[in-house]
């Protein structure tokens, strides 16, 4: 067999499942220009490899090996990834999760044998690399810088930044800000500039390998004689079988005065926690062990530990360990500052074991107790308060676990991270999730305002702000052109669209994401997607299938967007089917009222002017627009560079734009382009019409916004913009205004004209019948207007009319109260006269006749 074996191509292709994301990594390492990824830790194990200057080449799914397994069976086995170094070293690479790794070695163990076997013929060394080798500080720091690395365009800053940056060095946060004032650009800018050199090694860190990046971290300039990055090599293939057992074996030189000094070298076994303390210790002692013991003045030893930032009793202190118990003197004592267990080691193992027993469902901390009990009587040790074993219990169980006694769906569905799909976002546009779904509101045509069917809509987000980045709502359903038009208006700046919809608020978010997270549909899978993401150097990543939660963030926008609806009681919202199930007769799309450009510049003005500015989320986490304000004025933990702008050449932004536009030809003759009854003419088209005359030319258009196309040239192939003709150019201002026109709308608007009108479709007939249609609209408003108000005038008519009746019939009423009241008086009766005393009105001449 070959010695020199280079793998060409991938030789297993990764499909979707329902474990794992997988992706596409653009990098000019990887032949093709792409490398696929089946787990996070792969991708992440990639970005190391994209960094390292001393990797020259990887390749994923290099090559399937055939092997017999112990009953005599042939299997096949493809390791995950092969590597080639600068100084001739070849790798070949198991990419493992510690757990997986630890559970399933027996499983593991004859395909990785033989795979030993077979790169030990081929001079190639082979070994499992799990998250304690990838995700370490150098990856946290590559990811973290890796939107700035991408940022050509700031490389004729650098020499300015060089110069400013003292002999000694100084702290990112101070030289952020000596920079942006120096240069008078934003915080933001600065620290783009910073990670930029920091990424390419245009500044020295010597911690880029051993902690994260902070405020605090110290930048020196950049040495010719000093290499910029520990050794990639060196690192990934330190005595693996050490490694596993959570120890290295480490070389280090002795100092000067020790009489082991004749060996050159000692080797001893250090824990992995404090590698780095013993090594920083150990070239501390040295450095100052060398220095003669007449020549440590007071002013030297304090500029030495001004050096180092140590005390001089601590130095004192680690010479004097190290004098007498050598390497060992230099490991910490303590691991972390906490309270030691007084525990029994046995005891402690027995309560180890009921807590396990605990843990399986349907089992109390009274039963597990119980069984605390009984270990504790067969090893005749004195049990622990029950109130010890209960925090004994919750010390060491984590929520996942108190879940799993629930069972695995309650599990999955609560307590399986949502944002597993990522380690998190650090910084603005670094994670970007997309999504598409039903917009839950019936839109109306604009001639004689009937329901149409539900449009479509597909959203991108920021996953570090929670801002929207993009949005699309049309009648068409999801393709690679929506999803790309959503990518590119995310990425463009969106000044446009605040002057269009009339919105309070500004939308400041823009540029390149370094992530874009979307789920396994047909429209993301498109091959123009993954082109545009390749030329533009986006990971482009795949969730796996039927778990939306690996999309947390866009999702419960979504569901966010439809309580919005119902709280503002926007008119033709869509039930759910539940309720339509219940209420048959329930007919929403004949309330609806607004068109689909009444629905786009709705959303725009709830996005900016409601969502960013409030926290519909259930944890306390600021609103969008603060979360923005905080990362722009810096008042961040660690000062965030800007996103990767889009193009400043006009050129490049417009290729930019036409990326995601819709081709298609048409015949350019003397009255310009012709498409759907539009005409599209300008000075520079007519010139082409004179040197070709009638021919066949493609042509771009932005469904979006049909009020322009670009024509390209026949010859040279450079698009031109070409907008609408005079005539349909001002028949649409006054029909639409300075609105854009959606595709879909205007071929619904034009399947409406096409049944009203019998003949061809022109500017002023389309205008003619527009006016009709607002005649028609306003004698409508004038009739409901009018109804409307009669109705309220005879309402008020018979509310006057029952306020009358009602006040008559209550003075009939009492009216008769009065009359029963005389009625009930009682009647006169002769033998109650009083004869005796009669007035004086009663004499003769009363009866006298007269």
């Amino acid at each position: 067999m070959s010695i020199d074996w280079i793998p060409l191509n991938a030789a297993r292709d990764i499909p979707a499942k329902e474990r794992g994301n997988r992706g596409f990594f653009p990098s000019f390492k990887v032949s093709g220009g792409i490398a696929k990824y089946e787990s996070c830790l792969e991708r992440d194990i990639f970005l190391v490899f994209h960094h390292a200057p001393d990797v020259t080449k990887f390749q994923h799914q290099p090559i399937t090996i055939s092997y017999q397994d112990k009953s005599g069976k042939t299997r096949k086995y493809t390791p995950d990834v092969y590597v080639e170094f600068k100084e001739g070293q070849k790798g070949l690479y198991e990419i493992k999760y510690e757990e997986e790794r630890v559970k399933k070695s027996e499983k593991y163990q004859e395909r990785w044998t033989a795979a030993k076997k077979w790169a030990e013929k081929r001079n190639i060394h082979f070994s499992i690399l799990t998250e304690k080798d990838i995700r370490t500080s150098r990856w946290f720091n590559i990811w973290f810088t890796l939107g700035s690395s991408k940022c050509r365009s700031v490389d004729k800053i650098i020499p300015k930044l060089k110069k400013l940056i003292p002999e000694k060095g100084k702290r990112y946060e101070e030289l952020c800000h000596l920079f942006a004032e120096d240069q008078g650009i934003e915080i933001n800018k600065s620290a783009q500039i910073m990670f930029y050199a920091i990424y390419h090694g245009l500044v020295f860190v010597d911690t880029f390998s051993t902690k994260p990046l902070s405020n605090a971290t110290f930048i020196r300039k950049s040495k010719k004689t000093v290499f910029p990055f520990r050794s990639l090599w060196e690192e990934l293939n330190n005595d693996s079988e050490v490694k596993s057992n959570t120890f290295t074996n480490i070389e280090i030189t002795s100092p000067i005065n020790r009489k082991d000094n004749e060996l050159g070298t000692i080797t001893s076994l250090i824990p992995d926690y404090c590698q780095e303390k013993v090594r920083k210790r150990l070239t501390l002692i040295n450095q100052w062990l060398h220095q003669p013991k007449q020549r440590r003045t007071t002013e030297w030893r304090t500029n030495f530990c001004k050096k180092w930032m140590v005390s001089e009793r601590s130095i004192y202190y680690w010479v004097k360990a190290y004098q007498k118990e050598g390497i060992g003197g230099l490991i910490p004592k303590h691991r972390g500052a906490k309270r030691q267990s007084s525990f029994d080691p046995l005891l402690i193992e027995l309560m180890e074991k009921s807590r396990q027993y605990f843990l399986q469902p349907l089992i109390s901390q009274k039963n597990a107790y119980a069984k605390l009990e009984e270990f504790c009587k067969e090893n005749q040790i004195d049990t622990p308060k029950f109130e010890t074993f209960k925090s004994f219990i919750y010390r060491g169980t984590t929520a996942g676990e108190f879940a799993k006694k629930r069972g695995k769906k309650y599990y999955k569905s609560n307590f399986t991270p949502a944002l597993s799909s990522f380690q998190g976002a650090f910084a603005p546009m670094q994670i970007v999730q997309m999504d598409n779904t039903s917009f839950d509101v019936f839109p109306v045509d604009s001639e004689k305002r009937e329901g149409l069917s539900t449009p479509y809509m597909t959203a991108a987000m920021d996953c570090y702000t929670r801002m929207l980045t993009g949005f699309d709502v049309s009648f068409f359903p999801s393709s690679s052109r929506t999803v790309l038009d959503v990518l590119i208006q995310t990425i463009l700046s969106k000044e446009n669209y605040v002057k269009t919809y009339q919105t309070e608020q500004k939308w400041s978010i823009q540029g390149f994401p370094v992530v874009l997270l979307v789920d396994n549909g047909m429209d993301y899978r498109s091959k123009s997607l993954q082109d545009f993401c390749m030329k533009y150097d986006i990971i482009l990543e795949f969730a796996p299938i039927r778990t939306p939660r690996y999309k947390a963030f866009i999702e419960q926008w979504f569901n966010i967007l439809h309580n919005a609806l119902v709280q503002e009681e926007v008119s033709g919202f869509r039930p759910l089917l539940k309720q339509r199930l219940e209420n048959p007769e329930l007919r929403p799309e004949a309330e609806a009222v607004l068109t689909l450009q009444e629905i786009e510049q709705w959303l725009h003005q709830w996005v900016l002017d409601e969502y960013h500015f409030t926290n519909p989320y259930d944890h306390h986490a600021p609103a969008p627009y603060l979360r923005w304000q905080d990362y722009c004025n810096g008042q961040t933990s660690i000062l965030l560079p800007l996103p990767r702008e889009p193009p400043e050449d006009q050129q490049e932004t417009d290729l930019l734009y036409l990326a995601s536009l819709e081709h298609t030809e048409r015949i350019l003759s003397y009255e310009g382009i012709v498409w759907h009854h539009l005409k599209y003419n300008n000075k520079a088209l007519g010139e082409i019409y004179k040197k070709i005359g009638k021919c066949k030319v493609e042509i771009l258009l932005n469904p979006r916004d049909i009020r322009c196309i670009w024509v390209k040239k026949p010859l040279t192939f450079i698009p031109i913009k070409v907008e609408l003709g005079s005539g349909w150019a001002q028949a649409i201002a006054k029909v639409y205004g300075n609105r854009p026109i959606h595709l879909s709308a205007w071929r619904t608007d034009l399947k409406i004209l096409k049944n009203n009108l019998k003949t061809r479709i022109s500017p002023y007939k389309y205008q003619k019948e527009i006016s009709r249609i607002k005649r028609n609209e306003l004698l409508k408003h004038a009739k409901t207007t009018t109804k409307t108000i009669r109705k309220e005038n005879e309402k008020i008519k018979e509310l006057k009319r029952k306020l009358k009746h009602a006040n008559g019939h209550l003075t009939n009423k009492v009216k008769k109260t009065e009359d029963k009241k005389k009625s009930s008086k009682p009647k006169f009766k002769p033998e109650d006269i009083d004869w005796d005393n009669l007035p004086t009105l009663w004499t003769d001449d009363f009866y006298s006749g007269d």
